[in-house]
């Protein structure tokens, strides 16, 4: 489960640092971000599913399956979010990718 973790962020890395090849030090910026965002994803997941415990909807077996790497898999597979969210960021601290192609 972990190769298709692996896949997107790298990917993501990829596309921003393809976007941004021109600003000397990017990348660093680049991944550090991007695995800020990812993060934030799993622990929001991690957290709101620790919280269920002791519900009375929700089984010791059901929050295994939610903390199961096949489920934090799939809490990182959300693109547009994450996109739009290093667009912004990466605006902010790289300069706009409008005016890198001005």
């Amino acid at each position: 489960m972990r190769i298709g973790r692996e896949l997107d962020f790298r990917d993501m890395v990829k596309r921003w640092t393809e976007a941004y090849r021109e600003v000397h030090g990017a990348e660093r910026v680049i991944e550090d971000e991007t695995r800020e965002w990812f993060e934030q994803a799993l622990v929001e997941v991690v957290i709101g599913v620790r919280a269920l415990r002791g519900s009375l909807l929700w089984t010791g077996e059901d929050i295994n399956r939610a903390l199961s790497s096949e489920s934090l898999t799939a809490t990182v597979l959300q693109r547009y979010h994450v996109d739009m969210a290093l667009r912004r960021s990466l605006g902010t601290k790289l300069g706009s990718l409008k005016d890198k192609i001005a």
